[in-house]
């Protein structure tokens, strides 16, 4: 398949003058501040001319060819839209990657919309026999997710970044390799082994990273916490840490920050998301060295609260999410948009806000959300 002609068309509608300034209201977020003509935002995707979300964030079941094509079409799709999005690609995430690298299996259910990777720790002290963590073990999760980032590249005659791929922390990683359960338990009966398990797993997410930063040969996108969201390279990577809301702030001083504050220092930077409400654990958070910014969904975690913890201390990535955490509601986008847009500008945060665009929505629909957005996000 050649996909030569959609890159030309993508070309086409795309101004440098569009993209530049776009990203000179992304960095002036990062920086700290409020551009001067709007809160920079990003629908997540667009529906095409038929009403039809097309899923590019993981396209399960697909191949590397229909993944492609499909993040080619909306790209020439989404210049219909005036918002912050930066062009470029991403070739999914999935639980196993970082564990497929120590040999970890996975396992794909429900035709292909499922993965699960199976653990392989079964005791605390097994750590110290663990296969050593290769990129190159063929046909494994990460192995796949490296050979289509080059695919990617070569295909688009590397013309278009790539985003990073979201690989979690080393936390999520370790609890991942064993049993949630027992991983769990074993930070209080095996602290010495699970500090084992958290230093390789670092090494491997940095490994990992770097590899993608070769691949691409440096043409990427260091947020790779959401395929729609930009910050600058050079200043910082973002890092998921989805296990947050399951555990206190004891546990994060010890067993993530040491972690977090090492990837932190090497890229020059992080900014933190989590899934779910972590506002508990907020202040331990910040406590991270050289941390940039937060990312989180501000119905599950509350943004006052977050806001009095951070002030402009931070860089924010703002979502509504499908799902609500009590006493916080579900929203429409329209209704998060205004609502957002308001407390932006009345506390002065420094933020990128990013949009789920309704699947039912057709073009007209989502045009009007779009207009919608202009209208709230402009000073």
């Amino acid at each position: 398949m050649s996909f030569r002609y959609m890159v030309e068309k993508i070309k086409k509608v795309w101004s440098e003058n569009r993209i530049e300034k776009s990203k000179e209201r992304l960095i002036t977020v990062w920086n700290r501040k409020l551009p001067k003509d709007r809160i920079p935002f990003v629908f997540e995707r667009i529906p095409d001319e038929n009403g039809v979300n097309i899923e590019i964030l993981e396209a399960y079941g697909y191949s590397k060819d229909v993944n492609l094509y499909f993040q080619l079409y909306q790209l020439e799709k989404r210049a219909l839209f005036n918002d912050d999005y930066i062009p470029s690609l991403y070739v999914g995430y999935r639980q196993n990657m970082i564990p497929s690298g120590f040999g970890a299996d996975e396992i794909i259910k429900a035709n292909g919309t499922q993965y699960w990777s199976v653990p392989i720790i079964k005791n605390p002290e097994d750590v110290y026999v663990l296969e050593e963590f290769s990129l190159n073990r063929k046909d494994s999760t990460i192995w796949l997710m490296l050979e289509n980032m080059k695919y990617f590249r070569k295909m688009t005659e590397n013309t278009l970044p790539i985003h990073i791929v979201d690989s979690q922390d080393s936390m999520a990683n370790a609890s991942t390799l064993m049993d949630v359960n027992d991983y769990l338990l074993a930070l209080s009966t095996h602290s010495k082994e699970i500090h084992y398990l958290h230093e390789i797993c670092n090494d491997a997410i940095i490994k990992f990273i770097n590899a993608q930063i070769e691949i691409t040969e440096g043409d990427y996108i260091p947020m790779n916490t959401f395929w729609f969201g930009w910050i600058p390279k050079g200043e910082g990577i973002s890092v998921s840490i989805d296990i947050l809301p399951m555990i206190g702030s004891n546990i994060v001083e010890e067993f993530v920050l040491p972690y977090l504050n090492r990837i932190s220092n090497y890229y020059s930077g992080t900014m933190i998301h989590s899934c779910g409400k972590w506002d508990h654990n907020m202040e331990v958070i910040k406590k991270i060295e050289k941390l940039k910014g937060i990312n989180f969904g501000v119905t599950e975690t509350d943004i006052d609260k977050v806001f009095n913890i951070y002030k402009n201390s931070v860089s924010y990535a703002l979502l509504n999410s499908y799902v609500a955490v009590k006493p916080l509601k579900i929203q429409s986008q329209e209704e998060y948009i205004e609502k957002i847009a308001k407390i932006i500008k009345e506390k002065n945060i420094p933020a990128q806000v990013q949009i789920f665009m309704p699947t039912n929505y057709n073009l007209e629909q989502a045009l009007e959300l779009n207009k919608l957005a202009l209208k709230h996000f402009s000073f």
